[in-house]
């Protein structure tokens, strides 16, 4: 829980948007990226910065998907999340910088 709890108040910290609030219970999160960013851009800036995502364009079938991002976090330490995290944040800020 205590991965769940970080993951959360990195989230918080780095002004990224999630559904939810509440800490997860499982080892992965789901999370929709702003309108007009997409995963394939996102994965791209955050490859720069060593973090490799992973996007959720398989569980879509017959298309969408475009702005959904995986994050398991449940083999990583508190500090691995929250560097994530702000890896994330500026990922995404490089694509919205770039658009």
């Amino acid at each position: 829980m205590r991965r769940g709890s970080t993951l959360v108040s990195a989230q918080s910290t780095a002004s990224c948007r999630r559904r939810r609030r509440r800490a997860p219970t499982a080892g992965l999160v789901s999370i929709t990226l702003p309108p007009g960013i997409g995963t394939t851009a996102v994965r791209e800036a955050a490859a720069k910065r060593a973090l490799n995502l992973a996007d959720g364009l398989a569980f879509f079938p017959e298309g969408g998907g475009q702005r959904f991002l995986r994050l398991p976090f449940c083999a990583l330490t508190p500090a691995e999340i929250e560097e994530g995290i702000r890896r994330l944040a500026g990922s995404v800020a490089d694509v919205l910088r770039a658009a």
